[in-house]
């Protein structure tokens, strides 16, 4: 359904460009069109009656003298039938009177004349391609497109072009005129650029995207040949509508020019035939597919190099002809694209309707252009759209068959998984079903061991204990069977602290499996004083008994040696035996699940290879890493490290360093040898205050931040805490529900006034879900209530979640203010060059000062240090200052006074205040007639920095202040600055004026440290 719409679409699309509708009424009649009615804003097409003198190529100081009545000619269109065809070259003057509303400077976009031309416009001559003349010998064109402009005369302009055509037919004026302003005709120009640009840009990143498809699949040919094909149809957009091409080439010729778009527009369509051969192979004949390849290709051969043949056909035969050729040549390319398409259809594959869209969009492409080069039918921009058309309906084709295929890939998948899930299930059931007659089993042979059944025989005792030492090997790999099942679906793991003295208690237990006849010995290196570690405790002893194991089973004689040691914040486990040892490039495979070491003895020959597999997964869940170092005959070493435990030794640190740190900050007194305030200093910017008066908890806290980097201020108590709130910046605060209430209705109070709650989150901790006030509380502005005892890993999600909220919210101030900053900079500098011009026809010197006070203003925007949202208002003032001397230089009645506190270290949004200077100036004083004053100062008041700007100007009425304040205004001066200012927290904006007296602009922002 969607590729039937698509169709549609591009049918409905290409027939728009057949019958394009021109939405304005303005036609050139009898050699006179009126555009009194606003040209100057936008473009006329000048389409119509223009006055034609044929066989003449007269000025326009000739045409006021000539006696010979101009006849009437329809433009756009050829002159056939109206020139004598007997000269060698066609000749003739077309002209134009335009009525204009107001004199100033206009321009024409001159699109297609045939061939030579010359343009003259109120009487000068302003452009031309070539060299019109009536003799062969000196006649030579060059078709391009050109803008030329000139001022117009007593409401009126006067267009004479002199055309020259050497050929037979199709001479003239065959594309529409395209007149207006100069600024409106440099847009229409850039608009057309800038399409052809994108079209351009657009072909090569899909054709470098599916290129570097191509060289990821490698045998990717349909990728591949779709790449080249954007390459090309990238280079035919080039030399085509604009001609960008020339920008790079200007000294290319005609003929080079044709041949370029002959060769990109051919390769295009070799390229594409190719793509969908690739795709649907079976649809077509292989010598049927290269034969009509081959034409297209000796086509290509033929009109892109320059050889004899080529030569011969544009010196013989008018260039309809040399048009002709190609177009039939390329049709015969389409038409079998078309036909591998419908084929296709025809055999019932599903996803050849996608590419019927891009087959029928290459048709009305090609067609697009062939009615524009043969019949010069304006086709507008529908030739790029069918172009686009084309492209998005290819890479949304190669998508569709790439989302197939994964998902086919993904069914399989599924299928294998779901066979393998089978399988684990099974063997768990398996293991499930065996465990329970294996542990009865266990528990008789220790019921017959401790006798309580009878005596036994001594045989009988050795019999049971056997008995006891199989089962209970039966039970450790019913066992790994359980856990490697648990693994794949992601096994929960209780890690906590955890004391390695586990290993003496492990030791013991694989002691009792080595039998007396063996001569392996397990040593025990590990000292009392070992760190604890953070794992879980079962899983960690599954994986150190799983390696025990492994060293006894390959071990025929000598020891095993048991180690543990501490380096840096890992404790590290050294399983070291003097077994037969495993060849260097089988190392990495003993890790792989069920993999056993070949060349066992085969009474070594026991187990089924997963215990080092599940170990390895073990240790690496929590937390830490296994390694082995082996060599033939000389045994081999596991080292497997485990992350210490260390939280209250990171306390422990802060204690002793707390007591320097705090002496430095304000507003802290405390008595020697008290525990509490603690400072912490961490790794990263954020700084968290704790209140509790729970020691122990004070403590796990305060160990949990300092151990993921924040920096910390631990308070047990009210003293010192308003004065450190007050002087030190803060990104977050933690507060005991339990501490004094109006202590903490103040605290949260003072906070609130100086910060919003996502600048500075608060946090309560509570004991009981069961608060009174809870309603009031979030109202006052907490954040969260998290209840006692504190978790360390939710504690922390917690605290990371709100400074992820925080960094948001900025995040988002910043890229408004960003927003607004790129808004005004443009503004900025187009007004105060405006100045500068302004200025250059009074006075040369204070022009010259001028620019060196924009040169300030350049050096302050090219520093990247200076590229931000946020700078100090001395840099702001640096602006302002040099925008007012170029505006008194300007404005000699121009009084300014500046009443500035220069130690005033406070932040603004970048391009606040200079627009607010300049709107006042531009719309306040630049119409005063004695003297304009500006005022500015810069002061503290109380707690807050008091910006104003005051002028004695125009002022405005009330209605008018209320628009600037509503955001209805279109002033950027005053609508950029008020919205920066709005989005500053604790800041304030007022607007204070009085029609013929003035305006005054107040900013409160926050002297905060």
């Amino acid at each position: 359904m969607i590729s039937v719409c698509m169709l549609a679409i591009t049918i409905t699309v290409f027939c728009l460009g057949l019958f394009p509708i021109d939405p304005s009424n303005m036609n050139v009649k009898k050699g006179v069109i009126d555009t009194t009615d606003g040209t100057s804003e936008r473009t006329v097409k000048l389409n119509g009656q223009w006055e034609f003198y044929a066989d003449e190529l007269l000025t326009p100081s000739q045409i006021e003298k000539t006696a010979s009545s101009p006849s009437l000619i329809q433009v756009p269109g050829s002159w056939e039938n109206q020139v004598n065809s007997e000269n060698d070259v066609e000749v003739g003057t077309y002209r134009v009177i335009v009525k204009v509303p107001k004199d100033e400077v206009y321009g024409i976009r001159i699109n297609s004349i045939r061939h030579a031309n010359k343009v003259f416009m109120n009487g000068v001559e302003v452009g031309g391609m070539g060299n019109p003349t009536t003799k062969l010998s000196d006649y030579s064109f060059m078709e391009r497109k050109f803008n030329t402009f000139a001022k117009s005369s007593n409401g009126e302009v006067e267009i004479v072009i002199q055309v020259a055509h050497r050929y037979k037919s199709n001479g003239g004026i065959v594309r529409p005129i395209v007149f207006g302003g100069a600024e409106a005709i440099g847009n229409y120009t850039a608009r057309a650029t800038i399409l052809d640009c994108a079209i351009i840009a657009g072909s090569f990143l899909v054709g470098l995207i599916f290129l570097l498809f191509t060289i990821i699949r490698r045998r990717a040919a349909a990728d591949l040949y779709f790449a080249l094909y954007c390459f090309a149809q990238g280079v035919s957009t080039a030399t085509q509508n604009e001609k960008l091409l020339l920008n790079y080439a200007p000294e290319m010729g005609n003929r080079l020019l044709w041949q370029w778009q002959y060769l990109s527009l051919h390769l295009a369509v070799i390229f594409l035939t190719l793509f969908f051969y690739q795709i649907y192979k079976d649809s077509v004949k292989k010598y049927v597919m290269w034969t009509i390849t081959g034409v297209v290709f000796i086509a290509t051969y033929i009109y892109s190099i320059e050889n004899p043949i080529v030569s011969w056909i544009y010196r013989e035969f008018p260039p309809i002809v040399v048009q002709i050729i190609p177009v039939i040549t390329i049709g015969s390319g389409l038409l079998l694209t078309l036909f591998i398409i419908v084929r296709a259809i025809i055999r019932d594959r599903q996803d050849a309707i996608i590419l019927l869209v891009s087959v029928v969009a290459f048709i009305c492409y090609a067609a697009s252009l062939g009615l524009e080069l043969l019949f010069e039918v304006d086709m507008k921009h529908w030739p790029k759209m069918a172009q686009l058309i084309l492209m998005i309906s290819i890479a949304y084709f190669i998508s569709y068959r790439n989302e197939k295929a994964n998902k086919q890939v993904n069914r399989l998948t599924q299928e294998l998984l779901l066979q393998n899930e089978i399988k684990d299930e099974l063997l768990v059931k398996i293991s499930q079903e065996m465990n329970k007659p294996l542990y009865e089993l266990l528990q008789s042979s220790k019921v017959l061991m401790d006798g309580n059944a009878g005596p036994l025989k001594t045989k009988q005792q050795e019999a049971v204990i056997s008995m006891g030492a199989g089962v209970k090997k039966l039970r450790r790999i019913v066992d790994d069977f359980l856990h490697a099942s648990k693994i794949k679906g992601h096994m929960q793991f209780a890690i906590t602290p955890t004391s390695l003295h586990l290993l003496n208690e492990l030791i013991y237990e694989v002691s009792f499996f080595i039998k007396e006849t063996d001569k392996v010995k397990i040593k025990n290196h590990i000292s009392s004083n070992i760190p604890i570690v953070m794992a879980d405790e079962k899983r960690l002893k599954q994986a150190l008994s799983n390696i025990l194991h492994n060293a006894v089973k390959y071990t025929e004689a000598g020891e095993i040696v048991v180690d543990v040691y501490e380096k840096g914040k890992f404790a590290y486990i050294t399983i070291k035996d003097t077994g037969i040892g495993i060849e260097k490039h089988r190392l990495h495979q003993v890790f792989h699940t069920f993999y056993q070491v070949p060349d066992v003895p085969q009474n070594r020959k026991n187990g089924l290879g997963v215990g080092l597999s599940i170990a390895q997964q073990y240790i690496k869940l929590m937390n830490g890493d296994i390694s082995i170092e082996s060599k033939v005959g000389e045994g081999t070493t596991v080292i497997i490290s485990i992350p210490i435990y260390e939280g209250y030794f990171v306390v422990k640190d802060a204690m002793e360093q707390s007591a320097a740190a705090m002496e430095s900050m304000q507003g802290s007194d405390f008595a020697a040898g008290t525990k509490f305030p603690v400072y912490v200093e961490g790794k990263k910017e954020e700084t968290v205050l704790i209140i509790d008066q729970d020691q122990n908890d004070l403590l796990k806290m305060t160990e949990a931040l300092a151990g993921n980097g924040y920096t910390v201020c631990a308070y047990n108590g009210v003293e010192g805490v308003q004065a450190l709130i007050s002087t030190k910046r803060l990104d977050l605060i933690i507060i005991d529900v339990y501490m004094p209430k109006d202590f903490i209705w103040n605290v949260i109070e003072e906070i609130r006034e100086l910060f919003q709650i996502t600048e500075l989150p608060i946090i309560l901790l509570s004991r009981t879900d069961r608060l009174d006030d809870v309603e009031m509380l979030y109202k006052k502005g907490i954040n969260a209530i998290m209840r006692k005892p504190i978790m360390k890993e939710e504690f922390i999600s917690h605290i990371e979640s709100l400074f992820a909220m925080k960094e948001a919210v900025e995040s988002s101030v910043k890229q408004e203010l960003m927003y607004y900053y790129a808004q005004i900079t443009p503004h900025f500098l187009y007004n105060t060059l405006n100045s500068i011009i302004g200025l250059s026809y009074e006075d040369v010197e204070k022009s010259r000062e001028a620019l060196e006070y924009l040169s300030i203003y350049f050096r302050a925007k090219l520093d990247f240090q200076k590229q931000q949202s946020i700078i100090s208002i001395e840099e702001e003032m640096e602006l302002v200052e040099a925008y007012l001397a170029i505006e008194q230089i300007r404005f000699k009645q121009l009084h300014v006074e500046l009443d500035i506190d220069e130690t005033i270290d406070c932040k603004i949004p970048s391009m606040t205040l200079q627009p607010l200077v300049e709107n006042a100036i531009h719309h306040g004083l630049v119409n005063k007639e004695h003297e304009a004053k500006i005022v500015i100062s810069i002061q503290r008041d109380g707690e807050y920095v008091r910006i104003v700007i005051e002028d004695n100007g125009v002022g405005m009425s009330n209605e008018q202040q209320q628009q600037l304040l509503e955001g209805q205004s279109k002033r950027l001066g005053f609508l950029n600055p008020f919205k920066k200012i709005t989005l500053m927290q604790n800041s304030k904006f007022e607007l204070n004026s009085t029609l013929g007296e003035g305006t005054q602009i107040v900013i409160m922002l926050r002297d905060r440290p």
